[in-house]
């Protein structure tokens, strides 16, 4: 783990030798990442201090979601889907999952 920085002091940073975020706390919540050598996002999770949270892996071009509550049956989500001309985003409010490009 790299340098550590507790500016404000509910406020806590750490990075890595790379010069990426490797985590940030303030209040109980905190974020973790986690990166390749050569800099690419693999995972980013968030828990708000009661062991719930959300985690988001990087797949190439897709991103996924998950919960991370102590639970057997986790189930993962696609988020997002980059390509070409924007990106392909799930949309909930609907029986079926939905899709909705983002504008340039």
């Amino acid at each position: 783990m790299g340098a550590k920085n507790e500016w404000p002091p509910y406020f806590e940073l750490t990075w890595i030798v790379l010069n990426l975020v490797d985590s940030a706390a303030m209040h109980g919540s905190s974020l973790k990442y986690a990166w390749l050598s050569d800099g690419t996002k693999v995972s980013a999770k968030a828990d708000d201090g009661s062991g719930n949270g959300v985690q988001k892996r990087y797949l190439g071009s897709f991103v996924l979601t998950s919960n991370t509550e102590h639970s057997a049956d986790e189930a993962t989500e696609v988020e997002s889907i980059a390509w070409d001309e924007g990106r392909i985003i799930a949309t909930a409010g609907s029986p079926a999952t939905t899709w909705a490009t983002s504008g340039r």
